[in-house]
């Protein structure tokens, strides 16, 4: 080849060139990828042999009853005995309270529960007039909370207290009764108060 070159050989010469660089990177990846993922190996092999070594050979081991369990070398991952309930006594189930369904074999799944109650009259009504198992969360001073948290009461419906606090941006305005960083115990506890009352 003379030179210069033709443009034709030019591109001969950069694609011959592109090949060994394609290939340092494709080596270099795979090198990459097999000490990661040997590398765990070897720190676990160093740290088993460290075990031993401090140790001084395997150890002797009880269970909680006092048996005698096989020598111990390295990491051991331990399944808790199976039947760890034997020793307890029965659960009691708990007495029916009046208004309120009597407790089932089978327990709820999930809890669902209805937020912000309180600010909407017709909206709090019909969510009480369903015939499901709801939580009702109510805001302290809205103006609908206290007639819609009665009639949740006498419905036997479980009740929250959706507690304002002070929000990140001090822009919000969460509302009267609301809990702030900087108050005191006493101004904390009388807030509370109120807000269960």
């Amino acid at each position: 080849m003379s030179w210069p070159a033709t443009s034709e050989e030019l591109v001969k010469i950069r694609q011959n060139a592109r090949l060994p660089k394609a290939a340092f990177r494709l080596f270099l990846t795979l090198g990459v990828m097999v000490f990661l993922l040997l590398s765990p190996f070897s720190v676990l092999s160093e740290t088993i042999q460290e075990t031993e070594a401090s140790t001084a050979g395997p150890v002797e081991r009880s269970d909680e009853i006092g048996n005698q369990v096989s020598p111990v070398t390295g990491f051991v991952f331990e399944e808790p005995p199976a039947d760890t309930n034997a020793n307890l006594p029965a659960a009691v189930p708990p007495e029916p309270v009046d208004g309120l369904d009597p407790p089932r074999e089978e327990l709820p799944r999930i809890a669902i529960i209805i937020d912000d109650m309180g600010h909407h009259q017709q909206v709090g009504e019909e969510l009480l007039d369903l015939d499901m198992n709801l939580t009702f969360s109510f805001l302290p001073h809205a103006p609908f909370t206290s007639g819609q948290a009665e009639r949740a009461r006498q419905l036997g419906r479980d009740i929250l207290l959706h507690m304002p606090m002070e929000p990140r941006d001090p822009r919000w305005d969460p509302g009267p009764g609301a809990l702030y960083l900087d108050a005191t115990v006493e101004s904390i506890v009388l807030a509370v108060e109120d807000n269960l009352a």
